[in-house]
């Protein structure tokens, strides 16, 4: 009798065990516990890349599994509790990765990823002047550049005085301007002096024509308005017609119509909106995070507005580098800069530096990196930040999780090619399309580059 009941017991052990194993091995997959992430390999590489990811918690079944590259998706091939391979998505960036089982995530090391560029011409050849068809066209010393929804680019022909077009096919025209001097009008009617940054958005092309000292408008058939300033140099809030600018480098147009203007000899970011000319942030030269007027900057020369209508971005010339504007009211998330889209008055702006420049060339997280001279900055769909590097004649990205990477460029000199052995010369004015390809002014080699990332 006690040998049956002693079967029994056992038996009835070993059921117990076995329905807890069963339990232990159903919670692996994250139900109970949260995924641990250990290790990465490799923890570098292109979109593509094969990556296996070691640590515990994870679910076997491959479609439990979300697994991120800062934030992009990335395809789960095979999946175990102890171990997923995943493949890197295009566009990754670099950042950390994540999984996430049934709902609960874990962060784990960086994933560095390489960009495939490919660098080209789009246009342009030897300094001078002519429209014609890739090569054959002439730029002089062009220094910044803007792009439409269609792929057309939109130079700031700087030493000719005129603004251009370049069609996806590489065809250049002169949309506006002559000789040096000041006149609205209509094509060659019209005249600039220098102009320098360019803008788009409200249906035309804004120009900081930065030594007539004025905001010029160009329309999309070539007619030449001036927008703001009095032509008079010095500083001064006021109608457009009365406000005094010096030396403005650069303009960019936000989600809601206003223009954001870099007035570079003023240290100064200003706003056109309803015909007001208002400064935004800064007052005397210097570099000083905080609000409006207590902010300084030091020659500023770039802007250049995220998606959804903020925050700015300012490439502060020769002070602290990469410049971080954002406006104190938020709506649905959303950063605004006017009271007239919402009905709710904007009164404070804050700056504060998202990277200094060191005058050294190193990637990685912000707190480490180091960049040089930037002249121009933009910001893809993404919110990457990507910067013309010209101290260091590099073309290079800031991710929004804080991670600086060079994208194409390497010594000073003009080479098309895969990105790392490109060459550019002064990089000054640069502009991003939809679909993330890349454009740059590449000044000192009088051309207009092209980026294409894989």
């Amino acid at each position: 009798m006690k040998s049956i009941l002693y079967r029994s017991f056992l038996l009835w052990c070993i059921v117990l065990l076995a329905t807890a194993c069963k339990k232990v091995n159903d919670n692996e997959g994250g139900a109970d516990q949260a995924p641990v992430i250990n290790s990465i390999t490799p923890d570098k590489g292109p979109q593509g890349t094969v990556v296996t990811i070691h640590g515990h918690h994870f679910s076997a079944t491959a479609g439990n599994n979300t697994v991120k590259f800062n934030d992009k998706t990335a395809t789960v091939t095979t999946a175990g509790n102890d171990k997923l391979v995943v493949t890197v998505p295009k566009g990754a960036s670099t950042g950390p990765v994540t999984v996430t089982v049934n709902g609960k995530a874990a962060t784990g090391p960086v994933f560095t990823y390489t960009f495939g560029a490919t660098v080209t011409t789009l246009a342009g050849s030897t300094q001078g002047f002519a429209d014609g068809t890739g090569a054959a066209a002439k730029f002089d010393s062009p220094s910044d550049v803007c792009v439409d929804d269609d792929g057309n680019v939109y130079v700031a022909d700087r030493l000719n005085q005129r603004i251009r077009k370049i069609t996806p096919a590489g065809v250049v025209t002169t949309l506006a301007g002559s000789t040096l001097g000041y006149v609205d009008g209509v094509g060659g009617a019209a005249k600039f002096s220098m102009p320098r940054g360019l803008g788009i958005g409200n249906g035309g092309i804004y120009v900081a024509d930065e030594t007539n000292h004025r905001i010029r408008k160009v329309t999309l058939g070539g007619t030449v308005t001036t927008i703001a300033g009095s032509g008079q140099v010095g500083f001064g809030d006021s109608t457009v017609t009365e406000a005094r600018f010096y030396h403005p480098y650069d303009v960019c147009v936000s989600r809601y119509g206003s223009i954001f203007v870099v007035d570079e000899a003023n240290h100064r970011i200003r706003k056109i909106r309803n015909g007001q000319v208002t400064t935004l942030a800064g007052k005397y030269e210097g570099a000083a995070d905080g609000a409006g007027a207590a902010a300084g900057f030091a020659y500023p020369t770039g802007i250049a507005v995220g998606p959804n209508g903020g925050p700015a971005y300012i490439a502060d010339g020769y002070s602290n580098g990469i410049r971080k504007l954002t406006f104190e009211t938020v709506i649905g998330g959303v950063l605004v800069d006017d009271d007239t889209a919402t009905g709710i008055p904007v009164t404070k702006v804050m700056i504060k530096t998202l990277i200094e420049s060191t005058g050294g060339y190193v990637d990685g997280p912000i707190n480490t990196a180091q960049i040089g001279l930037v002249y121009n900055l933009c910001v893809d769909a993404a919110g990457n930040v990507i910067i013309a590097d010209g101290g260091n004649q590099k073309v290079r990205m800031i991710t929004p999780g804080g991670q600086v990477t060079t994208l194409a460029g390497s010594t000073l000199g003009y080479t098309d090619g895969p990105g790392a052995s490109a060459k550019f010369n002064m990089s000054g004015g640069i502009a991003v399309d939809k679909d993330g390809n890349i454009y740059v002014a590449d000044t000192n080699n009088h051309r207009i580059r092209k980026i294409t990332l894989e």
